[in-house]
């Protein structure tokens, strides 16, 4: 199995921080190309809204970032299992607890264009809802990954979603990718 990753932002809010900390402006970076963005140094000082349970998960949504900032718990968890797929962007802190501003810089092509919903226009594309082909299960397994053609989907494999699960991390929504034969 592999799943498309969601923040539930409605049940645990979201985070803010102080908009000098980027060294670049984040609209800018190309988050679908696989370029990382650069390292922060120090430490960034978040606050935090909090959602409808009022309980601060483990993966949080912060609006300037398209991928994740995370506990140690979830970090360590996710990394234990595909640490080749995260590039840690900077070290954070929510009321003296740590945090992790992460991005999942990997893309893999494993996609089955013709059963995903892509849409087209004249000059590009925009994937909506990947179909991954079943022969590609045993590559995505230990992985966490961005498609082509899309900014915000990150799919992470099963053995991802285990270890996330078996740390009780909380904040994520796992939404499963359809298969096809091919």
């Amino acid at each position: 199995m592999a799943y498309i990753t969601r923040l539930d932002v409605d049940a645990y809010g979201s985070l803010d921080a102080p908009d000098d900390v980027w060294p670049r402006d984040v609209t800018q970076h190309n988050w679908m190309s696989g370029d990382r963005y650069p390292q922060i140094e120090g430490t960034i000082p978040f606050s935090w809204e909090p959602g409808d349970k009022r309980q601060t998960p483990d993966a949080f949504w912060y609006p300037q970032m398209r991928d994740w900032v995370l506990s140690g718990s979830a970090y360590q968890a996710m990394t234990g299992v595909a640490s080749q797929d995260l590039h840690l962007i900077a070290r954070g802190a929510l009321d003296g607890n740590p945090l992790y501003l992460v991005q999942a810089p990997t893309v893999l092509d494993v996609i089955d264009r013709e059963r995903s919903i892509i849409d087209r226009y004249p000059t590009y594309e925009i994937l909506r809802f990947p179909v991954l082909p079943r022969s590609a299960a045993p590559l995505v397994a230990e992985r966490i990954f961005r498609v082509p053609g899309s900014a915000t989907i990150i799919v992470i494999g099963e053995a991802v979603r285990q270890a996330i699960e078996d740390s009780a991390s909380t904040g994520f929504n796992f939404v499963p990718v359809e298969w096809s034969d091919g």
